[in-house]
């Protein structure tokens, strides 16, 4: 099974229309699918979940536009929950896909993969430092930075990820781990717990 995540920004007059919330929604959908193969997937997905409604306050380019202090403060408490549910979610898919590669056998994946999450975690903090700049000091050279950071981040979580499938592909394991919910066939209905 193979997933691509990716998130193209395009817009018109400020109005993002490749709008992210459908994106996240995607990438739920997709977690959810992926959860029969590893608890942490469905972890994840909690995260993304939460992305779908963060993402909402982004529709409209805030940044572009001259914001009162308190507002602009607004945005940028926004920012920040965004990062931190997308550092968690990031830690998760990486320790399910590490896991699963130790499963099948692939223990030098699987010790790469726990290395290369907090690299990525790095990539991401150092890239919302650069954010935090152009907003505190707008000039060309914190927009490059925080554009080469942006790019470094989709450029290796893409690579990585794509990789760890390769490898893994036609080898996950035939039983599928215990999954997190228990089904009541009497009553019909199906009950989350962890």
């Amino acid at each position: 099974m193979r997933i691509y995540m990716a998130f193209i920004y395009f817009s018109i007059f400020g109005f993002d229309l490749l709008i992210d919330f459908v994106g996240w929604i995607l990438v739920a959908s997709g977690l959810k699918k992926l959860s029969e193969y590893h608890d942490c997937f469905w972890k994840a997905r909690k995260y993304a979940v939460l992305l779908i409604f963060v993402s909402l306050l982004f529709i409209f380019d805030f940044y572009r536009l001259p914001l009162s202090p308190f507002f602009s403060s607004v945005f940028m408490l926004a920012w920040t929950v965004w990062c931190i549910l997308e550092m968690y979610l990031i830690y998760y898919v990486f320790t399910a896909t590490s896991e699963i590669a130790a499963d099948c056998g692939e223990e030098a994946l699987s010790n790469r993969l726990s290395i290369y999450w907090k690299v990525l975690i790095a990539l991401k903090v150092a890239s919302e430092i650069s954010r935090y700049l152009t907003y505190l000091i707008p000039n060309e050279t914190y927009y490059t930075l925080h554009a080469l950071s942006v790019w470094a981040i989709f450029i290796f979580y893409s690579v990585v990820l794509c990789l760890a499938a390769k490898k893994l592909h036609g080898k996950f394991p035939a039983e599928l781990q215990q999954q997190s919910y228990m089904t009541n066939e009497s009553k019909g209905t199906t009950r989350f717990y962890e």
